[in-house]
């Protein structure tokens, strides 16, 4: 690829600026105590990968399609409804460029690539090298992955080892279809991201990955208490006061770790793959949202519920921020949820509020140890309030992480016409118990003072 030569001086020069600065970013009590572990080796390249590729221009094309719809009309109430076919014109990403990073030798090369989407309706995806900074014959293939997960390998014909993928960026969206053009320009977004693999998940990654959640806690805490914002559950006491650091990070992990995984490789291969992807990404992590509307980070929702006609009920993001207005917390979502700072200060006040919904018993004992009831909190962040105040109704060892016994009444639905051989809470289930396995690595301790 031509490159500018002005330009490429100019992306040095920031990329010189950036590798200084950034590790500042993360300036601590511990850092200046001179324990702040260094970058690694792969980290800083994949976020050199990931800042070369953010600046290249890609380009894509949206297409307008016309959709049969099907509409049921009736004259009076008790007719037979007519289904009747409409043509409704939509939008949809046709053609988009994408870009990777590969490690060649000491240098990163990057690849130009095309993606043509698949026809409505259809699933899949091709793709055709357009340019790189390759000298040889070059080979591309999927490796596996979906959306930003996807990886690739890359070959120079004649060469049998292949290429270390680094990075890659591209044009997502939730799904691929839009009301108008403008619907699409603004749901289109251009996420520039280093997916997870087992080869990046070094002692030294999970080190820098576990670092980095730790610092950006930290910060999170102390900007709570510098804002001076109030637990609701416990009033007249600051939030920064009333909860455990210990438990957010072990949310974070358990939120991005599949229950498959979890089955499979258990806890500890859950810890390893969240925070090698953290050290691969560091603040730009987890950038999506998942189709029942959980995004970022912390997977917080924001769905407003109907109540009656032109009457909603706030969604989970929007009931937290007007909850503590003092934490000012970044007004617009997902965009709160994307950012990784913001999306942990979410959930510490969504943890708290949740709290002071619970029985009085839950939160006196809370301020004895939280590990007595963790999971009624758990299963709030999980499942909702009115689920953990059915849980955690009267005061029982049964809720506790030491002797958790998950209810037979929430095992199965009691058999009706519309439930007949529908299961109860399976996932719930699981999710504590999956919580449970990541406590026992990441035990949670009093870091304050009984209140």
């Amino acid at each position: 690829m031509k490159r500018n030569a002005i330009r490429l001086g100019v992306l040095f020069l920031f990329l010189c600026v950036f590798f200084v600065l950034v590790p500042s970013r993360g300036e601590t009590d511990e850092c200046a105590a001179g324990v702040c572990p260094l970058v690694p080796e792969m980290a800083a390249k994949v976020r050199e990968a990931r800042s070369l590729l953010a600046v290249e221009p890609l380009e894509k094309e949206i297409e307008s399609i016309s959709v049969k719809s099907s509409k049921q009309k009736s004259k009076k109430k008790r007719a037979p409804s007519v289904s009747v076919l409409k043509q409704k014109r939509l939008y949809r990403l046709k053609t988009a460029e994408f870009m990777i990073a590969v490690e060649d030798g000491d240098t990163i090369k990057k690849i130009l690539l095309r993606e043509t989407l698949p026809p409505f309706g259809s699933s899949g995806f091709v793709f055709e090298v357009i340019d790189s900074d390759f000298d040889c014959e070059l080979s591309v293939e999927y490796a596996g992955g979906v959306g930003i997960n996807r990886r690739y390998f890359v070959f120079c014909e004649g060469e049998g080892e292949k290429k270390q993928f680094l990075a890659s960026s591209g044009f997502f969206a939730r799904e691929n279809i839009f009301s108008s053009r403008a619907d699409a320009e603004s749901k289109i977004r251009r996420i520039t991201y280093s997916p997870f693999a087992e080869e990046y998940a070094t002692p030294e990654m999970v080190v820098y990955g576990d670092f980095f959640v730790r610092i950006s806690l930290d910060a999170v805490f102390k900007k709570l208490e510098a804002k001076k914002v109030f637990s609701r559950a416990y009033p007249g006491k600051l939030v920064s006061e009333a909860h455990h650091k210990n438990i957010s990070y072990i949310l974070l992990i358990s939120e991005h770790c599949d229950h498959d995984e979890f089955d499979a490789w258990g806890a500890e291969f859950c810890v390893k793959k969240v925070l090698t992807t953290i050290a691969l990404n560091e603040e730009s992590v987890y950038p999506t949202m998942n189709r029942s509307g959980a995004a970022g980070a912390m997977q917080i929702t924001d769905n407003r519920k109907k109540i009656k006609k032109d009457v909603y009920k706030d969604g989970t993001y929007t009931m937290v921020r007007r909850a503590y207005p003092d934490a000012g917390l970044i007004p617009e979502f997902p965009k709160g949820a994307y950012d990784f700072e913001n999306a942990l200060m979410t959930e510490v006040l969504l943890w708290d509020y949740e709290l002071s919904k619970l029985p009085q018993w839950v939160r006196d004992a809370y301020t004895k140890d939280p590990r007595l009831v963790v999971l009624c909190l758990a299963t709030a962040y999980h499942s909702g309030g009115g689920v953990a105040g059915d849980l955690c109704a009267k005061p029982t060892k049964a809720v506790s992480l030491d002797a958790f016994q998950f209810p037979r009444r929430f095992q199965r639905i009691a058999p009706t016409k519309k439930t007949r051989g529908q299961e109860g809470k399976p996932e719930l289930e699981y999710y504590l118990r999956k919580f449970i396995a990541l406590e026992k690595l990441n035990p949670i301790t009093i870091e304050v003072k009984p209140l």
